[in-house]
């Protein structure tokens, strides 16, 4: 069943169409600007998957901005304030305590100003395949060849975007979403509000959000790059970036287990606790970081960038394979790795440290020095699809985040399940993770001795 339309008013007195659907903490999840047709996105079917996976774990919420799809159309004001405005609406209206807010593509500027100018109302900031410069958008190849093609034959334009820019692979697939575009907005409306987005500047906003923010950006995504989303995590510190598999600025397409998951942890939650999967035994649990990633990757360029990742990949997963650990994911600038025993778990970061310190030690200025943070814990958690899921692996990401450079924090469990083989632990100031109510004991191994 479609989700109930509903309707609120901004400040300046214009329509905005939105639905709720799903169950959990509220995620506002902006419009494809100027795409965006909230009731026939519901009708895609891969939308709609979208929708019910993410609403597994969290009340989601999509609207139409102003002169699109449901919402008032012929307003004249439709600058960034105005869009800041559309979202401010929104979530006054369905919620009164803090939301998350996904802001995407276009729409993730007016997001990144909301969230500066109401810290009290956000409690977690995405942003997907976005930025925050439109000048630096617009300087893409891709960009001005199909801004061309609108002048010229609108109907092939909206074809041609929803098969290059949007990613919809299947030719009825994209004959099908560019009737949705066709409905979302006027062409003159498009081209106002795409026009607009060569003026947005939020570089100020994001070094004043404080809630913690997640950069989404899709790694076969040419027309946006990656640059982009680099830019975006290096002017917070609370930001991280995660690369994801596909090629389209549309969540709802392509592979979607990935896209869900991200979102799912950043939020503390996983769809897995849902009942979705089972439990698969007991496990160590292993995150690996590179210490800097962001800061490496604008220093070196993409080529020479990537050229040290795909070494920092080799050496791990030489020392995973070694010490019988099994590689659950990569995630571009760090691993998540299970162990059948803590003891394993632990020699192996111990390994892993001491093959990044043996390879500083012969670095070049083309091959600067490496630094990671590891972080452990044990359990039970629920496996689904060879990945693993829960409060036993959330907890062992969030202490691999509050790890220093070259340092292996391990959780009480891990330290009490290694009595008796001779690791050197040092005690560390507890830390409360999101989403526990009291402090967590945390604990360094001293890999040096």
């Amino acid at each position: 069943m479609s989700p109930a339309i509903r309707y609120t008013r901004t400040s300046d007195d214009v329509s905005i169409a939105y639905w709720m659907n799903g169950d959990g903490p509220v995620l506002v999840q902006t419009p494809l600007v100027p795409y965006s047709h909230i009731d026939m996105e519901w009708q895609n079917p891969h939308l709609q998957r979208w929708y019910e996976l993410v609403g597994k774990f969290a009340t989601v919420v999509r609207y139409d901005g102003r002169n699109t799809g449901l919402s008032s159309r012929d307003v004249p004001d439709i600058s960034l304030d105005a869009q800041v405005g559309d979202l401010e609406a929104v979530v006054d209206a369905v919620a009164t305590d803090r939301v998350a807010i996904m802001g995407v593509f276009h729409s993730g500027p007016p997001a990144i100003s909301y969230v500066a100018s109401h810290p009290e109302r956000v409690s977690h900031l995405m942003l997907w395949c976005t930025y925050a410069l439109g000048a630096d958008y617009w300087r893409a190849t891709q960009s001005l060849g199909l801004r061309a093609l609108r002048q010229t034959d609108y109907r092939l334009f909206l074809r041609t975007a929803a098969h290059e820019l949007f990613g919809w692979g299947d030719d009825e697939e994209a004959d099908s979403y560019s009737d949705l575009m066709a409905a979302a907005v006027s062409p003159e409306d498009a081209d106002r509000l795409i026009a607009t987005t060569q003026e947005f500047d939020v570089t100020g906003d994001l070094p004043r959000v404080t809630c913690p923010v997640l950069v989404i950006h899709r790694r076969d995504l040419h027309w946006i790059d990656l640059s982009l989303s680099r830019d975006l995590a290096s002017r917070n510190s609370n930001a991280e970036l995660t690369v994801l598999e596909g090629r389209s600025p549309l969540p709802g397409t392509g592979d979607l287990e990935g896209p869900t998951r991200a979102v799912a942890e950043f939020l503390g939650v996983s769809p897995a606790v849902r009942g979705t999967g089972r439990v698969g035994g007991f496990r160590a649990v292993v995150f690996t970081d590179l210490v800097d990633h962001t800061r490496m990757m604008a220093a070196l360029g993409d080529d020479q960038g990537r050229e040290v990742l795909r070494e920092h990949e080799r050496i791990t997963r030489q020392v995973l394979s070694a010490h019988g650990g099994t590689e659950v994911k990569a995630m571009g600038d760090g691993f998540m790795a299970s162990f059948l025993g803590v003891t394993d778990a632990v020699l192996c970061a111990i390994a892993l440290q001491r093959q990044i310190e043996a390879r500083n030690a012969t670095s070049t200025p083309d091959s600067p020095p490496l630094s990671i943070r590891i972080g452990i814990n044990a359990g039970e958690p629920i496996e689904e699809d060879g990945d693993l899921f829960g409060a036993a692996v959330i907890l062992a990401s969030r202490i691999a985040a509050t790890a220093g450079a070259g340092e292996i924090l391990v959780s009480n469990a891990v330290r009490e399940l290694s009595a008796g083989k001779n690791f050197r632990f040092l005690a560390r100031e507890p830390f409360q993770p999101k989403g526990y109510d009291e402090p967590i004991g945390v604990w360094a191994v001293d890999w040096g001795a």
